[in-house]
């Protein structure tokens, strides 16, 4: 739908001076167990870096049963962790913004 927007915001960390923003396409992390899909080869991933400000307005709204997800990284000299799976295991960076 025109005009819709999928509004995302998230709690600021102390000593951040930016976040990455990074956004998949569920189907696919569930087939391959990749966080940080490739947007040339994943049409629905994206990636939004070095934001400032703890909000977004992702323009891009998924099609019926195509659902989207968000991660959010800290930035400050490096990127932060994707964090952990539901396994406990470090989820991996494999496509990070630049």
């Amino acid at each position: 739908m025109a005009g819709d927007l999928q509004s995302l915001s998230w709690e600021p960390r102390s000593g951040v001076v930016a976040y990455h923003l990074y956004r998949g396409d569920l189907p696919t992390l569930l087939s391959s167990g990749t966080y940080t899909q490739d947007p040339l080869s994943v049409p629905e991933a994206s990636q939004w870096c070095n934001l400032i400000l703890t909000t977004f307005s992702d323009p891009d709204v998924p099609a019926p049963g195509a659902p989207y997800f968000y991660l959010v990284t800290p930035v400050n000299l490096m990127e932060g962790s994707l964090g952990f799976d539901g396994a406990k295991q470090p989820r991996l960076n494999t496509d990070p913004c630049p």
